[in-house]
């Protein structure tokens, strides 16, 4: 068994039985001093005031802004209408020409006689189903 143990690595020391003062020295040598707990507060002050100063931002941007956005509601839908059609008009445009110049590719590989590796394998099989279809014996 022994020399089980020793073909994983090291052995593992016995475990040390525990007295009743390790868990409070233990947890007074972690504690953190008096500066540590000083910053941390000073810390948490800054980001908690950064955190309301953020919040108080947001909810007057809403109490100036929303007035004037829905005073001026009749122009921004329109131009909202607007854009989105244009947008929309531009992204098919790129669409069609996509495929446009696919099937202008395509005629043109085809009228040259480009074929793809293959295509001459299809084009037997569309014969001989055209001969089944005529002559089912054949």
């Amino acid at each position: 068994m022994a020399d089980l143990a020793g073909s994983f690595g090291r052995s593992q020391p016995p475990p040390q039985p525990l007295s009743r003062t390790s868990f409070p020295r233990r947890l007074h040598e972690q504690a953190p001093n008096l500066t540590q707990i000083i910053g941390a507060l000073i810390e948490d002050g800054v980001f908690l005031l950064l955190a309301g100063v953020a919040i108080t931002g947001v909810f007057l941007v809403f109490v100036f802004f929303i007035p004037l956005v829905l005073i001026t509601s009749p122009i921004w839908i329109p131009v909202f209408i607007l854009v989105f059609l244009a947008v929309a008009g531009f992204l098919s445009l790129c669409g069609f020409c996509a495929v446009a110049a696919a099937v202008l590719y395509w005629t043109y590989s085809r009228l040259r006689g480009q074929r793809r590796p293959g295509s001459d394998r299809l084009d037997h099989d569309r014969i001989r189903a055209k001969i089944r279809d005529v002559a089912p014996g054949a």
